[in-house]
């Protein structure tokens, strides 16, 4: 009799553990297939749905022409939003005794960065691209709780918007900064 005791208690044991793995075995799958699941859904999204901004700009731009009536270039004139103003103007505050000095610094390295982007402008005349000058005409200040900056994207040779169709944008191309005109302003 003490043995089947035994034996039902030790039953009872290896059916505890059996089932303790299973649960063990059940959460590790459970975790498993969730993880895959979040995984699949991550990479099925497309990469234009995942992308958003992080830094937003107000956009006017002005077409520069010359005395014979040819664009040599486009004027921009950005004013950021608060939660970048903020973040750049304590970084600039820290370093700077003259908030001027330092914001015509930023705008310095801004566009030094930029210039690898094309400033983030695009300028087509009969569909084909136009390339650019390095910018050197700039100015930054705050108005009021704002970050603005303006400059001037030269072009490397003057257009005659009356020889082929111009078209122009400004844009970011990876959507980290949404740059958009000005609402009604032409």
């Amino acid at each position: 009799m003490k043995r089947d005791h035994d034996t039902t208690a030790h039953r009872a044991k290896t059916i505890r553990r059996l089932t303790a793995r299973s649960v063990i075995k059940f959460d590790r799958r459970a975790i498993m297939l969730t993880v895959a699941c979040v995984l699949v859904h991550l990479l099925s999204l497309s990469p234009s749905a995942r992308a958003h901004p992080h830094a937003w700009i107000d956009l006017r731009s002005t077409v520069h022409l010359n005395g014979d009536g040819q664009i040599v270039g486009i004027e921009q004139e950005w004013l950021f939003d608060n939660f970048y103003t903020l973040f750049v103007i304590e970084s600039a505050n820290r370093n700077a005794v003259d908030q001027k000095k330092a914001l015509t610094h930023l705008a310095e390295t801004n566009l030094k960065n930029l210039r690898a982007y094309d400033y983030y402008t695009e300028v087509r005349v009969g569909g084909k691209k136009v390339t650019f000058n390095t910018v050197t005409e700039f100015d930054s200040e705050l108005r009021g709780d704002k970050l603005w900056m303006r400059f001037l994207v030269p072009l490397s040779e003057p257009v005659d918007a009356s020889a082929s169709q111009v078209s122009y944008a400004v844009y970011d191309p990876t959507y980290y900064v949404e740059i958009l005109h000005l609402k009604d302003d032409v």
